[in-house]
Formats: structure tokens, sequence, C-alpha cells
């Protein structure tokens, strides 16, 4: 993870917790509307 942001030109620690916890929330909201969407193809 810190390469690929380093090779971006994100090279401050503070920025790389950011976008890490940035891609962590996202992808929580992805797996919780994907959920929900497969609940309501259920009914």
């Amino acid at each position: 993870m810190w390469e690929s942001l380093w090779t971006c030109g994100v090279s401050n620690p503070l920025t790389v917790i950011e976008q890490f916890t940035y891609i962590l929330f996202v992808r929580r909201l992805d797996k919780n509307q994907l959920l929900q969407e497969k609940n309501l193809s259920k009914n």
C-alpha cells in the first residue's frame, strides 16, 4: 500500500493514514450496499 501511494507522490505518513482510512471506509460502504442489494433481490 505504501509503495502505491509513494509512486503516486504521496510521501507524508499522515496523508497515507488518511487515504488508507478513506479506502477502508469506502470499502465498508460498498460491502453494506452489496449486502442490501442482495437482500432486496431475495424479497
